[in-house]
């Protein structure tokens, strides 16, 4: 396998890039779109390798974050508090009022509500329709990330240390596990094991009910990214540069090095690959699959200033899509060979 950069896509003349670090990148299922939101305050929607990016709409504010809402539409975090709200028509918009901090966290609830979560710690719920929320309480520092879980409760990771569990019909919640430093990143696997990444470097693997499957430990630094593979294969990367391939049945993990820096995305590949991005301004192809030895490949060479900031690979698309800090979006189209 390798991975061809689509030259076309890219935005040389810089008339369609963002100005400023792109923040997030959210895959929307019709039509293949994929939309950026970015520190220059715009939304951006991407619908092909040859597209060169259209503005969506200019919220008035950094956009801190993305996600996908009720019925389709783009959800957007700004850094003043405030969400926003689109159809991919682009109106009408509907504004979330409420928070008094960076919104760093958004997800949506099978029924159909929305969860945020800011840097001061506080969490809502959000009823779209009618604009009005239900604050819970329980954080006492920055929300990291927040996850839904199979059985319709809610995770949430936070600086404080903990990940709580919440029942959102009584919107309270309790505490998972007390990890001893921020939780910055969150997955499921087989369908109850919470897998959270700390600043510490470990790997706290944590039963739905809050019983210690195990900790894993290969880390130097803070964990930045973690991507579950299958139901006992999680992938994690860190500030230190290196990436773990993780047995969590066995809790055995094998460490795969190459960068020389900060691992900052990540996307796992069907076929048993990763690629992720950092602060050396690469882009790198990794093979995880335990039946192949393990390599890596340099993809591409960013800007000399360019950090890969997130990355979004559609599935069955054969397509990589990836954001950076000086405010470009690339594509590239995965060929196996």
């Amino acid at each position: 396998m390798r991975l061809l950069d689509l030259e076309s896509t890219r935005p040389r003349a810089g008339k369609n890039r963002h100005s400023r670090r792109v923040t997030s990148l959210l895959q929307v299922p019709e039509g293949r779109i994929v939309v950026s939101g970015s520190l220059d305050r715009t939304l951006k929607i991407w619908r092909s390798p040859s597209d060169d990016g259209e503005l969506f709409v200019t919220l008035g504010e950094p956009v801190t974050t993305l996600a996908l809402g009720p019925e389709g539409r783009i959800l957007a975090g700004a850094s003043s508090g405030l969400i926003c709200a689109w159809r991919l028509t682009g109106s009408p918009r509907v504004s979330l009022e409420g928070h008094r901090d960076q919104i760093t966290a958004l997800v949506t609830t099978a029924d159909g509500r929305v969860i945020s979560g800011s840097a001061d710690g506080e969490l809502r719920i959000w009823n779209l329709h009618t604009r009005q929320s239900i604050i819970m309480k329980g954080h006492s520092a920055r929300i990291n990330v927040l996850m839904m879980l199979p059985d319709g409760r809610l995770t949430s990771a936070s600086q404080d240390n903990t990940v709580r569990i919440w029942d959102l019909s009584l919107a309270t919640g309790t505490v998972l596990v007390d990890q001893g430093s921020g939780v910055s990143v969150l997955a499921v696997c087989n369908r109850d094991r919470i897998l959270a990444g700390g600043a510490d470097g470990t790997l706290h693997v944590v039963a739905s009910d809050g019983r210690i499957l195990g900790v894993l430990k290969g880390h130097g630094s803070r964990i930045t990214v973690l991507e579950a593979v299958s139901n006992d294969c999680v992938v994690t990367g860190s500030r230190d540069g290196i990436l773990m391939i993780w047995d969590i049945e066995t809790g055995d993990g094998k460490p795969l090095n190459g960068r020389s820096g900060e691992i900052t995305s990540l996307a796992i590949l069907k076929g048993g690959w990763a690629v992720s991005g950092g602060t050396d301004s690469l882009l790198s192809l990794w093979d995880i699959s335990p039946s192949r030895s393990t390599f890596r490949q340099e993809i591409c060479r960013f800007g000399v200033d360019a950090t890969i900031t997130c990355m979004v690979a559609p599935p069955e698309s054969g397509l990589l899509i990836a954001g950076d800090s000086i405010g470009g979006v690339d594509w590239f189209q995965v060929l196996v060979q």
